[in-house]
């Protein structure tokens, strides 16, 4: 059987780029949160939650951000708890799934953006800890904790379901290919020459911070403890993270901060700033179609496998760091990295291509059979569109400043290398947490969020 290597990438955008009133919801969105028009972005979600049962937690999250940003924070909690709860309720259903074959083959046999949005690992963190967070801008630390506790929780979680999931599908998808395209035979032959990881991950192995690992959940989650009183989950959670972030000096030392147990500190007059910045990579539609020579019960014929695949589409942002000034202080203190959620969706995306490849090549082969061989039992394969679903307000990265409380409670924020700066006063407190969004400019974005301690 000749598999030629060659093949021929067509990138197209997941969906049409429309402008003005032909834009898409997508674009409407993602265009309005970026300006900082939050309640125009919160309406386009609460109308496509309705409108789009499968895309419904996807518009659930973009909803709780949008609420969540713009200070409605009873909204807020709701969203994200009702995007929670959606989680588990999509894996139930996906355990109900692999224990029906039928059915099992019917949703693979379907373009995967058909089927219900089940949500990435890394957003399902990132769901609870904004939970979290807005649990404890409302003053409730404790439930804050326990949303901090659930966000690991699901990292835990993706370690024994993934393996179980993609184990599942693989053998369904097997059994698919030796019914309904018997003549093709094994897959891996077509896998490995439709196979376009290699032009897109330099680095397949890639794992960022650990395997599902989120350095920003677990250092909030540590900080939090820490002005909690719970000095041995603050200490755990900071080493945590500096094993993680080791070339993030102001983490580093706050995990050296602890003495000898019992002998540990109490934090008094700090102040953490915390900015996100930019938008993580987009998902774009790339289209793939490879020449081959696929045996039918007659003999051989030459034909094409059309496939089409999520890419990552990096984001530029305006930023790549910022600054804080205060009375006091000689010399501006610069951020530090905290968390690089571009490398934390490469790293899924990489863990999941494989996978994800396998089952275009599978629907690709079907499709081909049975446009083959007239007489085919093979089923209709719908002509493929890749899955490009993504909770879309996540950053690009998260920074992270940490300094002691300035004398007339002030300071200054501003870009690295930029003239515009924020002003921001502290109320009287013990220690606070300042929360920034920076979706695009410093100008267009949300007022920073001042949570106090005491």
């Amino acid at each position: 059987m000749r598999i030629p290597l060659r093949f021929i990438t067509t990138p197209v955008l997941a969906s049409a780029l429309f402008f003005g009133a032909c834009a898409t919801r997508r674009e409407a969105f993602d265009k309005a949160f970026e300006a900082g028009r939050l309640e125009k972005a919160e309406n386009i979600s609460q109308t496509a939650i309705t409108k789009s049962r499968p895309d419904a937690l996807e518009w659930l999250l973009r909803a709780a951000d949008s609420a969540h940003f713009a200070g409605k924070l009873n909204d807020a909690v709701a969203t994200y708890a009702r995007a929670c709860e959606l989680f588990h309720l999509r894996d139930s259903e996906n355990q109900a799934l692999m224990r029906d074959p039928a059915r099992m083959e019917a949703s693979l046999l379907k373009n995967s953006g058909e089927n219900s949005y089940f949500a990435r690992t890394y957003e399902r963190i990132f769901a609870e800890t904004r939970r979290g967070e807005a649990l404890l801008e409302s003053g409730d630390p404790r439930a804050a904790r326990k949303a901090f506790a659930a966000a690991e929780a699901w990292r835990e979680n993706a370690m024994k379901r993934i393996p179980l999931e993609t184990s599942g599908r693989s053998r369904a998808l097997d059994a698919l290919l030796a019914r309904d395209a018997p003549a093709a035979g094994d897959h891996a032959p077509y896998f490995a020459a439709t196979r376009f990881c290699e032009q897109y991950v330099k680095d397949p192995a890639f794992d960022a911070y650990g395997s599902h690992a989120n350095p920003y959940s677990t250092y909030i989650s540590a900080i939090v403890a820490l002005l909690d009183g719970d000095a041995a989950s603050a200490e755990a959670g900071l080493k945590a993270a500096a094993v993680m972030l080791q070339r993030n000096q102001q983490v580093i030392n706050e995990a050296n901060w602890f003495g000898p147990s019992p002998k540990h500190p109490e934090a008094a007059n700090r102040v953490w700033v915390i900015i996100e910045n930019g938008l993580q990579p987009r998902l774009r539609e790339v289209r793939v179609e490879s020449r081959q020579d696929l045996p039918t019960p007659t003999g051989t014929i030459s034909t094409k496998l059309h496939l089409a695949l999520p890419v990552l589409e990096v984001i530029d942002s305006p930023y790549t760091g910022f600054r804080v000034n205060s009375s006091g202080r000689k010399e501006p203190l610069y951020s530090e990295v905290l968390a690089n959620v571009d490398a934390i969706a490469r790293a899924e995306y990489n863990q999941a291509l494989p996978d994800l490849t396998k089952h275009e090549t599978v629907r690709a082969l079907i499709r081909a059979s049975a446009s083959a061989s007239p007489n085919t039992t093979a089923p209709k394969v719908p002509f493929p569109a890749a899955n490009t679903r993504q909770w879309s307000t996540l950053p690009k990265n998260i920074h992270l400043l940490t300094f002691n409380m300035p004398a007339d409670r002030t300071f200054t924020l501003s870009s690295t290398h930029g003239a515009r700066s924020l002003p921001v006063t502290i109320p009287p407190c013990k220690n606070a947490i300042i929360l920034f969004r920076v979706p695009g400019t410093l100008s267009d974005a949300p007022p920073p969020r001042v949570l106090t301690f005491n």
